[in-house]
């Protein structure tokens, strides 16, 4: 991918985005939002069309949620009917999955090969939809050529594919009652952080940022959430086990 590709890409991917963040802290409704992020998607990735596949709550079956056009809705609704493709894929062993040519869609998925060709798509790349180490769909893209260069595209499809996790998770309006115990719990998670920051400036005689950034730097090393390292640090510095803090 070319510098000026790269741009326009990170241009178009910004621009879809921020239109789907906006949407998201108003009233919506799933399918219009995702909708838009498959076009998106698409768009920043130079597909020609693309498609969202959920699995319903419960139940082992899939079933397609949104798509850009008829054809793309097609081989979406033939992949759920034979479970097979690179969105089936996706969704069944929670790892992005790619075909970048007619000779491995035709080899990985035989029943597959005529159905995309009579789309007109020679390659194809789909991406998992996580939420709290569930598989609950996956962001499927299709090309009319082949495509060999996948990383770019693996990382722009990540992004639409967690924000359509979020749109689909967090649909619904909420009581204005548990928005106030949302926010005030998001308000003493950040008490928390702001006492474990003082901590370590007071411990390793160091500066505000510097602590912010140890303090990221030891929850990535423990793979734990921030705010549990830093209560974690909270805990070890009022027990007077200064030591303890850094090593975890």
């Amino acid at each position: 991918m070319t510098e000026p590709q790269i741009g326009a890409t990170a241009s178009r991917t910004v621009q879809a985005l921020s239109a789907t963040a906006s949407a998201l802290v108003e009233p919506y409704d799933v399918v219009g939002v995702t909708s838009r992020l498959v076009l998106g998607a698409a768009r920043a990735t130079g597909a020609a069309a693309g498609g969202l596949i959920l699995r319903r709550a419960g139940e082992a079956r899939l079933e397609v949620l949104a798509a850009t056009s008829h054809r793309a809705e097609h081989i979406e609704l033939f992949q759920v009917q034979v479970e097979q493709g690179p969105c089936f894929d996706a969704v069944e062993t929670a790892q992005p999955t790619t075909a970048s040519s007619v000779q491995e869609i035709r080899a990985r998925w035989p029943a597959l090969a005529d159905r995309f060709a009579g789309a007109g798509y020679r390659s194809a790349h789909a991406t998992p939809l996580h939420w709290n180490g569930n598989t609950i769909g996956a962001l499927n893209l299709f090309w009319p050529l082949e495509n060999r260069d996948t990383q770019p595209v693996h990382d722009v499809a990540k992004t639409f594919a967690d924000m359509a996790t979020l749109a689909v998770v967090h649909a619904g309006s909420i009581p204005d009652t548990v928005l106030e115990q949302r926010t005030r719990d998001a308000l003493d998670e950040r008490t928390v952080i702001e006492q474990a920051k003082g901590v370590l400036v007071y411990q390793h005689h160091i500066p505000l940022e510097e602590a912010f950034t140890m303090l990221l730097s030891l929850a990535g090393r423990n793979n734990e959430l921030l705010t549990r390292t830093a209560a974690r640090i909270v805990e070890q510095a009022t027990a007077g086990r200064v030591s303890d803090v850094l090593s975890g």
